[in-house]
């Protein structure tokens, strides 16, 4: 309820105009700085989410295909076809684990040139 209250404060007032649009979110939210931290905190926290799932993603598909491996009782077609399996989810964890730093050097970056007071880190 009172996200609409804001909402509707913000259309309706004249003076929603002047100053940061973002602070009156922020301290919604709870934050205690100003709203481009808001901004940057949660495309973080959206990146560090996908990527956990990401990589549960690819642990799960190791397993399937190690299960598929075991299961397929010397036939050929299906040792092939879990071996595939699980180099796909090998590649697409590595995947994960470097864009994870690289998520981390591109948030020291934009700390150090905005000075802002969100933190990078795992």
């Amino acid at each position: 309820m009172q996200y609409l209250q804001i909402l509707i404060g913000t259309l309706l007032s004249g003076s929603a105009l002047a100053g940061d649009p973002w602070d009156r979110y922020y301290d919604v939210f709870g934050g205690s700085s100003d709203g481009r931290t808001l901004i940057i905190n949660g495309a973080y926290a959206a990146g560090r989410y996908f990527l956990a799932f990401l990589s549960g993603g690819a642990l799960l598909a190791i397993m399937f295909g190690g299960f598929k491996m075991i299961t397929s009782a010397g036939n050929d077609e299906g040792k092939e076809s879990a071996k595939k399996i699980v180099q796909f989810a090998v590649m697409g964890l590595i995947f994960a684990i470097c864009a994870q730093g690289i998520m981390i050097m591109v948030c020291n970056i934009v700390k150090g040139i905005a000075a802002s007071a969100f933190t990078c880190s795992l």
